[in-house]
């Protein structure tokens, strides 16, 4: 992750006022926390946060966005208390995470 605060980060992206709150809701008390502290707090459940975060340019590098792109794959539940793994039919998409 790339290091900056998280308001230089929100201010860098243009983040709407909810996503600087919530963003320094995670970690209260740390006016200088930076985007490294705040990316492993976020759980799936948050993926509309993770989304956003993850698609701004030059916060992750290659192998970061494929290790989390693996875990929300791993980790996204379903309605019949699969995972979105379960879906995956093709061998070599198995064998890349």
């Amino acid at each position: 992750m790339k290091d900056i605060t998280i308001g230089a980060f929100c201010e860098q992206n243009g983040a709407c006022s909810n996503g600087r709150e919530w963003a320094y809701a995670q970690l209260p008390g740390k006016s200088k926390a930076m985007m490294y502290d705040l990316w492993p707090l976020l759980g799936i459940d948050q993926y509309n946060w993770l989304l956003w975060i993850f698609s701004r340019p030059n916060i992750l590098d290659k192998k970061q966005q494929v290790k989390h792109l693996c875990h929300i794959v791993r980790n996204t539940p379903l309605e019949n208390g699969l995972t979105v793994w379960s879906l995956l039919t093709d061998q070599r998409s198995i064998n890349a995470m």
